[in-house]
């Protein structure tokens, strides 16, 4: 007899029926087991992952809103200095335009002063051409009628 053939013999004998039926039936068993076991790892760090990436999804959505609400609020602050700037232009802009009403004003005053002051000049030319006048054709003035001979001059 083969010495292998013997320790099987011997280990059937010694088991019996019922407790190779419990082999047989225990490999497969266990073996189910073991996948068993291994899927629940599986499925587990499959959770684990699944909830961290939904916990950097809620961290990038949350990170996303206060960039968003900064945006805003700096959107905002610039829009009130621009509204600022713009109420402060419109004020330099009424002012201009104040000034050159003013100097419309100054100027038609001008036009009319030198009118005036034209109207001055010519009235005193036309006082002075009669001043003249007189003073060469004054015959009764004692100096004028010797030409000033005996006066000295």
């Amino acid at each position: 007899m083969n010495p292998d053939l013997g320790i099987l013999d011997t280990i059937i004998k010694t088991l019996g029926a019922p407790g190779i039926i419990l082999i047989c039936l225990g490999g497969p068993s266990l073996v189910m087991a073991f996948m068993y076991s291994d899927h629940r790892r599986y499925e587990r760090e499959r959770l684990e992952a699944a909830k961290q990436e939904g916990i950097r999804q809620a961290q990038f959505v949350e990170e996303r809103a206060r960039s968003e609400a900064r945006h805003l609020e700096e959107i905002s602050k610039m829009e009130k200095q621009l509204m600022a700037i713009i109420t402060q232009q419109d004020k330099r802009f009424e002012a201009v335009v104040k000034n050159y009403d003013n100097n419309v004003l100054l100027v038609e005053a001008y036009q009319k002063l030198a009118g005036e002051l034209a109207g001055i000049i010519h009235m005193s030319t036309q006082v002075m051409t009669k001043l003249v006048e007189k003073i060469e054709n004054n015959l009764f003035c004692p100096i004028v009628k010797d030409g000033g001979r005996n006066h000295g001059l």
